[in-house]
């Protein structure tokens, strides 16, 4: 034993002191190789100590934190690398650069099993070793390794020379590389950070990754052949769309001549039924080529070419009936299973695509039997209205079609103003509810009105017999029931509080702790609440003014703490419905219970209570505070308060309907009562940040308009900057899925902007949005045109997404397809000069869907500024021939 600690003591001498050189020698003794195992332990040990990757901050600014010198790192790195066994490389974690420090003199010391493994263990944390490796895999001293992170680590190899013909020159000093590991390019996808083509859109032209292997197949260094396969093959491997657009690209640099394509044409063939648009397009569009050259046996078409007509590209669908028109004119044995093929793409409900389609059909009629013309019933629902009578001549059916019911939709009286106010709150009667209850909240995603539900428990005394049950000794059968949620209190507590970001839920998860008296505060300060919020070094109450919506919610917190700790139980300032309003009796109500006691409440509670109020209930709870049975304190505030919103609310019941919200919040944001100010900033204080963005309609509803504002900035971000969706901003468009909203002006340019967004949650929101409004009747189709019309018009025009999401809500009913025609017509009532990009790209997909509502809807363009926006589309172009037939429509 005392020869071991003799070992460790003199293995940190050196880690510590060096230098490596008798690091290692000592470490190949006889004696340090007997007690590997236990010098491994304290050299990971010394390790992690070293660590160099870690900061600290300094002021408002973090700097490198250096608690050794850097050679005690480099001593700890040869340390572990020489003591370690071939499974404890595994668990080991690297700092950043200590890839470098595995020398050929380090390697030749090690076992090739330990060797192995620590290159691999280099390799998974950091692929940027792969040079280092490489040349101990060139000098025979470990083998290729052969995990995913190697060939990422040669993607980014080439980050190390900025000049092209450089690194071809240090490749070709590695034969080896060329032979092997250049083809791991085409089987690994690659990193967020490291991929082929991340690295060629950040480098500079003639020095891609795709001109270096262009040059190495142009001398022979590579074959363009196994290039050219390996690039297909790769398309099939099941990469995201960003690093497999590369392959595509790179094959297409290439330039394969028609002889070339025709010896790939079943690899072609494989891509066609790929989930990536785009693949599958560059995959037709070879086929076609082939075809031209060499026609395509009708066998390969039958197997390869029916996953096109699934597609929701239209240019696919036209590249695929292309193919299937022009075999069916030389195999005409062939013709039948090419129609059958073909129908697939009346489901996607395109009205160019339905009309080649028809014209296919009428050029074959001699082969259109009873299968084929019950393939074309069972979709007739899908076809455009505008080739209906045609596509019945084909089945034969000339007889006049029963006129379906149209609905027209019109908005009800004052509708935009109306809402649904939501659901009563469930309340807790018991302590054993009080648990289960707490249980789920911490676990499950924050929701503010789960929350309340357990602070109105707590509020009004329902589970005393919780209060301080942590500190309880005596056993009960309730303090054992309490015990696994203090518990698992404590573990979430820990894991918050190592976030920079604390929320409302760290404060929530302490108001639980001090309620439950499983905190560690002091006794002597266990009746102070707001003393004890002091004691949470990052979350403080005063240090939360980066974001107003926490701070209040916090106060909130405080106030129930405070007045229940002095036995006073009320329920002021608490929602009663699950969208965070209250409604007027409620609110009396709670106002009469605080009138019949005294106490102390937060300075922001009564502004908070009265954000819940909806602004139509205020003339009344005004007149009713002022009467017998309300008195106190926080009565008195409240109405102050309320005379102040109730003024302001006057001053503006001139404006437009769908104006006056905003503002009224424009008046209270610049109100000298500091606390009215603070609540009307809150919603529009920016964050990304899902449970802020919640929490922030649920505390102020009646500020919904401000609230839409904030997500109309960041929506229009999301679509003008960013790729990625965004998906917090769905929690902007709930609250009017729900119906808790009035859809006036900005709801209207919410919604608006939502209709461009890409993420399939939002929009999936956003088409509840539109359907559930319509059916209630909520919905202005003119302000919501409107402002259609002005996005369309300005740089983030979204034309297809627009068109995606309300031909989904035209399905619903007639009413729904009368109330999107309405809209899109309104849409285009403005001045073509006003248009800041002008005729917006893609706009002809937009007019097929006003072209299909009014023909469904059997009504003609009757807006007048439509009308002549519509003649004022270049008469030459696609969108304008669609222009022209909506101009000549003349149903009714």
């Amino acid at each position: 034993m005392a020869e071991v600690k003799e070992l460790e003591a003199t293995l940190e001498h050196l880690i510590l002191n060096g230098p490596v050189e008798e690091l290692r020698e000592f470490l190949t003794t006889t004696e340090a190789r007997a007690q590997r195992s236990k010098l491994s332990s304290l050299a990971r040990t010394w390790h992690k100590k070293a660590d160099g990757g870690a900061f600290e901050q300094d002021g408002d600014t973090y700097r490198f934190k250096a608690d050794y010198p850097s050679h005690v790192s480099g001593n700890a790195f040869e340390a572990v690398v020489l003591t370690a066994s071939a499974g404890e490389f595994k668990g080991i974690k690297w700092h950043a650069g200590e890839f470098s420090c595995l020398t050929e003199t380090t390697a030749r010391l090690l076992a090739p099993d330990c060797l192995n493994a620590c290159v691999e263990s280099l390799l998974i944390d950091n692929p940027r070793a792969y040079r280092g490796v490489r040349t101990l895999v060139s000098l025979g001293l470990c083998a290729r390794p052969k995990i995913e992170q190697y060939g990422i680590g040669l993607i980014a190899y080439k980050g190390y020379h900025e000049q092209r013909d450089a690194f071809i020159a240090e490749l070709r000093r590695d034969p080896s590389i060329l032979k092997e590991d250049i083809w791991l390019l085409f089987e690994v996808e690659g990193s967020g950070e490291i991929s082929l083509a991340a690295m060629d859109k950040f480098s500079r032209p003639g020095h891609l990754w795709s001109d270096v292997l262009y040059c190495l197949q142009e001398d022979g260094s590579l074959s363009r052949d196994r290039l050219l396969k390996a690039s297909l093959e790769a398309l099939n491997r099941g990469f995201i769309q960003f690093r497999a657009g590369w392959f595509s690209r790179f094959h297409e640099v290439l330039k394969p001549t028609e002889s070339e394509r025709s010896l790939l044409v079943e690899d072609y063939g494989r891509l066609l039924a790929n989930n990536i648009p785009p693949t599958v397009s560059f995959a037709l569009s070879a086929w076609l080529i082939i075809d031209k050259a060499k026609p395509i046996e009708s066998k390969m078409v039958e197997r390869y070419l029916p996953p096109c007509f699934a597609s929701q590209t239209k240019s696919t669908l036209l590249g695929a009936l292309s193919l299937v028109e022009k075999v069916c004119k030389r195999d005409k044995a062939f013709r039948k299973p090419c129609l059958k093929m073909a129908l697939q793409a009346l489901a996607q409900e395109n009205a160019e695509v339905q009309a080649r389609l028809l014209k296919l059909l009428k050029a074959h009629q001699d082969v259109v039997d009873e299968e084929i013309t019950g393939l074309i019933e069972q979709q007739m629902v899908a076809i455009s209205p505008s080739l209906v009578d045609e596509f019945r001549s084909i089945l034969g059916n000339t007889a006049e079609p029963e006129m379906e019911v149209c609905e027209v939709y019109s908005m009800a009286d004052g509708a935009c103003e109306t809402f649904h106010m939501g659901t009563p709150l469930p309340v807790i009667e018991s302590p054993e509810e009080f648990i289960e209850a707490a249980l789920t909240i911490i676990e499950a995603p924050f929701n503010p009105a789960s929350v309340d539900v357990i602070l109105k428990a707590v509020a009004l005394g329902k589970v005393e017999a919780l209060r301080n049950i942590g500190r309880s000794e005596d056993g009960s059968l309730l303090a054992k029931m309490a015990a696994p949620l203090i518990a698992r209190l404590k573990k979430v507590e820990k894991l918050q509080a190592e976030s920079w970001n604390k929320g409302a839920f760290y404060f929530f998860l302490h108001f639980l702790l001090h309620f439950l008296g499983a905190d560690t505060i002091a006794d002597d300060h266990r009746e102070k609440p707001l003393e004890y919020f002091r004691t949470l070094d990052e979350g403080a109450i005063e240090k939360i003014s980066f974001c107003w919506t926490i701070r209040h919610f916090a106060e909130r917190l405080l106030g129930i703490l405070e007045r229940t700790a002095s036995g006073v139980f009320i329920s002021a300032g608490l929602p009663s419905l699950d969208s965070g309003y209250v409604s007027a009796e409620e609110f009396l109500q709670q106002a009469k219970e605080a009138s019949s006691v005294e106490f102390a409440f937060m300075e922001r509670e009564p502004y908070l209570a009265l954000m819940r109020l909806p602004w139509c209930a205020h003339d009344q709870v005004l007149k009713e505070l002022g009467g017998k049975g309300y008195s106190g304190k926080y009565v008195e505030k409240l109405k102050t308060i309320l005379q102040q919103l109730v003024l302001v609310r006057q001053k503006h019941a001139g404006a437009d309907p769908c104006e006056r919200s905003l503002l009224i919040v424009k008046d209270l944001r610049e109100s000298s009562d500091k606390g009215m100010m603070e609540m009307a900033h809150s919603p529009a204080f920016k964050s990304r940040d899902e449970s802020i963005i919640q929490l922030a309609f649920y505390n102020y509803p009646i500020l919904c308009e401000e609230f839409h504002e904030r997500g109309i900035s960041e929506c229009q971000s999301v679509v003008r900057w960013f790729e990625a969706a965004d998906l917090a901003l769905r929690f902007y468009f709930l609250p009017m899925a729900l119906g808790f909203a009035p859809l006036q002006d900005r709801a209207n340019l919410l919604l608006a902007t939502g209709c461009l967004l890409s993420a399939p949650e939002v929009k999936s929101l956003v088409t509840d949005c539109l359907i559930g409004s319509i059916e209630e009747k909520r919905l202005s189709p003119d302000r919501l045109g409107e402002k259609l019309g002005l996005l369309l018009h300005m740089e983030i025009s979204m034309p297809k997404r627009v068109a995606t999401i309300l031909s989904e809500v035209a399905r619903v009913s007639s009413l729904h397809n009368d109330a999107v025609r309405q809209i899109l017509e309104y849409s285009l009532a403005r001045n073509p000069e006003d248009s800041q990009i002008g005729t917006p790209r893609d706009l002809g997909t937009v007019l097929e869907l006003l072209q299909s509502c009014a023909l469904k809807a059997r009504q003609p363009i009757g807006n007048a500024a439509a009308r002549h926006y519509l003649g004022s589309l270049k008469p030459g172009s696609k969108t304008g021939k669609i222009a022209k037939e909506l101009l000549a429509l003349k149903l009714k």
